[in-house]
């Protein structure tokens, strides 16, 4: 067996992390001993044509790829990158378009055709009248030739009109603004931040699929102990009832390796039970229907069982701060809280900006109007907006942006702290169920032998059913043990390497650190 080995163990906060290389290092023992224990780790006997095979590195890629907690975090992500144009948009001129109609019912000015005066007030000369008679006129109505002159000026405007059209486009830039470009920094770095989020998610459902993975083959392993063992009682029921008939054996030890026979039947079904509820939360984990028949192709055995070395592990434990996705997030929400800062600071900033309008007119007499009806309505300016007084808002609004920025600086020192305890114990744990395989191995070869010495015995007639039995539930309580060590033991490297920030490039790459499996 070969293994690519890898130096270097980056950690690349864009890479949509999916596993562990847990997995990898869980796989190198499993790996070389399917083929010896391929016969021991059936289901439920032979498998019907349906059943799908399934390694742990197929089910951590249809996890990945298929699962409801994956397509959440995922959309966690999108939605970040969706406030980040939404920001970035401030940047940019806004443009706004408007189109309006009116028509007016009532109004106390004229609706007609325009602006008129009374016949009253109207300056009318007879040209057709004496010299006397016009020189009279003109002394009593020459204030209202001014009246008349004015009313030509108001003439063709068209107040009071039924119908008004009107299009508008404005326009306004952003010239200085701290809050416009401080709230695009926010949220990019809110972006990078849900991205390392998701990778921790990604993560946390890698570890899952892989404890649901050999906690299923742990279920189906104890499942086939308990089942072997039911065979070796109904054998050892076959000889004592030939040994009864020889009269050689009392009814007592007949009894005996019936009732025995009866109480390991209960502890089958408990056995292939737990197998298919094991079996059920892992179908849940990567969306594999619930009817789906599978076979776990990658079965615990401790014949070629290699530990990770000490030396590997105290390097993944140095290097968990480097690659935990959930530091880097952390990072950012203390960027983003530095940000904030600045962002409340910058309120007492003054604010520029350009703004025009672009406008037609149009109050025609009919309901339609024509060409020559539009007039240009334009205009443009610029603004500054001068922060004076607000009661000391401004002030309290910075104080409460530094408060949150050193409560993500604790935060942070805890992470670290809570991450660095967490590998410690990891690391603890895995040492610990290394140590208990060795001793769990010994344990299975020495209760095999006593098996083995005692049956011979019995046969012999020198053991009795009894011991036979204890001999028996000692080697079925062994190899149950031995099973649970390794099934431990792969669990606490994938927790170990989890804590330690692996990525799902190491998993795809089916590469591990550099002297983890010499």
């Amino acid at each position: 067996m070969s293994y690519k080995l890898i130096m270097k163990l980056p950690y690349f906060a864009s890479q949509s992390a999916s596993g562990l290389i847990a997995a990898v290092l869980l796989m190198f023992t499993a790996v070389s001993a399917v083929g010896a224990q391929a016969g021991r780790t059936s289901l439920a006997g032979a498998a019907s044509r349906d059943t799908v095979p399934l390694s742990l590195s197929e089910a951590l890629s249809r996890g990945m790829n298929e699962s409801e907690e994956v397509r959440l975090a995922n959309q966690t992500v999108e939605d970040a990158r969706q406030q980040v144009a939404s920001a970035r948009s401030g940047i940019f001129p806004q443009v706004d378009g408007r189109l309006s109609y009116q028509r007016t019912i009532r109004s106390p000015i004229n609706t007609g055709s325009g602006f008129a005066l009374p016949d009253s007030l109207k300056f009318r000369p007879d040209s057709l009248a004496s010299i006397s008679q016009r020189l009279s006129y003109l002394e009593r109505n020459t204030p209202n030739a001014g009246l008349g002159a004015l009313s030509s000026l108001f003439t063709g405007l068209p107040f009071g009109q039924k119908n008004t059209y009107l299009g508008t486009i404005s326009i306004s830039q952003t010239l200085f603004d701290p809050g416009v470009f401080s709230g695009l920094r926010i949220a990019k770095d809110f972006e990078r931040a849900a991205g390392a989020q998701a990778t921790e998610q990604r993560l946390d459902l890698g570890l899952e699929i892989i404890q649901a993975y050999y906690d299923a083959v742990l279920a189906d392993r104890q499942a086939t102990i308990v089942t072997y063992s039911a065979a070796q009682l109904l054998s050892q029921a076959e000889q004592v009832r030939l040994i009864r008939a020889a009269g050689n054996a009392s009814d007592l030890d007949v009894l005996r390796v019936e009732v025995d026979l009866q109480n390991v039947e209960p502890q089958r079904v408990a056995a292939l039970n737990q197998r298919d509820i094991a079996l059920l939360n892992l179908k849940r984990l990567i969306n594999l229907p619930i009817a789906q028949p599978v076979r776990l192709t990658e079965p615990l055995s401790s014949s070629d069982f290699r530990p990770v070395p000490e030396e590997v592990v105290a390097m993944l434990t140095g290097m968990a701060l480097e690659r935990r996705a959930v530091i880097d997030a952390k990072q950012l929400e203390v960027k983003i809280r530095e940000e904030q800062v600045s962002l409340a600071k910058g309120a007492y900033l003054p604010k520029l900006a350009a703004s025009a309008n672009f406008g037609k007119q149009a109050l025609p007499s009919d309901f339609l109007p024509s060409g020559g009806d539009f007039r240009d309505d334009w205009s443009a300016g610029v603004s500054v907006q001068l922060p004076i007084f607000a009661g000391g808002k401004r002030k309290a609004e910075v104080e409460s942006a530094k408060v949150q920025l050193r409560t993500s600086e604790l935060q942070l020192a805890q992470l670290r702290e809570s991450i660095s305890l967490d590998v410690e114990q990891q690391r603890g744990e895995l040492l610990r169920a290394s140590a208990l395989i060795r001793a769990r191995n010994q344990t299975v070869s020495q209760a095999e032998r006593v098996y083995e010495l005692t049956n011979l015995a019995y046969e012999r007639g020198v053991q009795t059913s009894l011991q036979l039995s204890d001999a028996r539930l000692q080697l079925q309580q062994a190899r149950a043990n031995e099973a649970q060590a390794l099934h431990d033991y792969y669990v606490a490297l994938a927790r170990l390497l989890r804590a330690s920030g692996a990525t799902e490039l190491e998993l795809a790459q089916r590469s591990i650190p550099e002297g983890s499996l010499r």
